[in-house]
């Protein structure tokens, strides 16, 4: 928070700093204490300082195993989504977050769609239409294509579920005249 409050000149570096944490398989179980990756707090000060940074944040939360990292659910997300409001690339990050690591993360789908808002911010952007596709095309950039079965069969039931939830959750698109 002191970086975030006192040298904002420094988001620059901070993101290369994340990025390359995060280009690095190896670093997946480093961890800077209990439930903290090594670089949590970097993290953290890039959500609060860059409104850019959703794609330096979404490698950065692919790599972590977050079954054992929480601070990246608890204090960063939610610290970029607070700071930033829910740009374009804002809710990308989320649509990701939400198909990939929301399962363990987050307590329900709703963390993210309703309690942080995400949900009114889809609703106010985009049609049920389009962001149908924004799912689409993030499901079709899949970093767990080469899993198992089971596994694909399991988060494919997550994912079915969460997708129902949030269409469903968004006004009806009104009837379209007839050509």
């Amino acid at each position: 928070a002191l970086v975030a409050r006192t040298r904002p000149e420094a988001a620059p570096a901070l993101r290369r700093l994340v990025e390359t944490f995060a280009a690095d398989q190896r670093h997946r179980d480093v961890y800077w204490g209990d439930g903290v990756a090594a670089l949590g707090h970097a993290a953290l000060a890039l959500a609060r300082l860059d409104p850019d940074a959703a794609p330096t944040l979404r490698r950065y939360g692919a790599l972590i195993d977050g079954e054992h990292e929480w601070f990246y659910t608890k204090e960063v997300l939610p610290a970029f989504f607070k700071t930033h409001g829910w740009t374009d690339g804002a809710i990308t990050l989320g649509i990701h977050e939400m198909l990939y690591n929301g399962g363990v993360a987050f307590e329900t789908m709703s963390t993210i769609w309703s309690q942080w808002g995400m949900g009114k911010a889809v609703e106010a952007a985009m049609t049920p239409e389009a962001f149908a596709a924004r799912i689409a095309a993030e499901l079709a950039t899949d970093p767990y294509a080469d899993h198992t079965m089971d596994e694909f069969r399991s988060r494919f039931r997550n994912r079915s579920a969460w997708v129902k939830a949030c269409l469903a959750a968004l006004p009806k698109a009104a009837p379209r005249p007839k050509a």
